[in-house]
């Protein structure tokens, strides 16, 4: 997974490919990592109910022990 998601960040780099292109590709970069920082805690989300990409995105603050960044 950590290899998929360093290709993912690699394409969402490219210039040369649309930025709708290059969102998704930052988008699934980050979903990749946020499941590999849940999977290092040993927590598995339920991937077949609606909202588990919000979800392992949201657990970041918890899985990676880093506070939740305030305004």
């Amino acid at each position: 997974m950590l290899e998929s998601a360093e290709r993912s960040i690699a394409d969402a780099r490219q210039e040369s490919i649309s930025p709708e292109t290059r969102l998704d590709a930052a988008y699934r970069a980050i979903t990749q990592l946020s499941m590999v920082a849940l999977w290092a805690n040993g927590l598995r989300p339920a991937r077949s109910k609606p909202g588990h990409h919000q979800t392992t995105i949201q657990a970041l603050v918890h899985t990676i022990n880093k506070p939740e960044l305030t305004e």
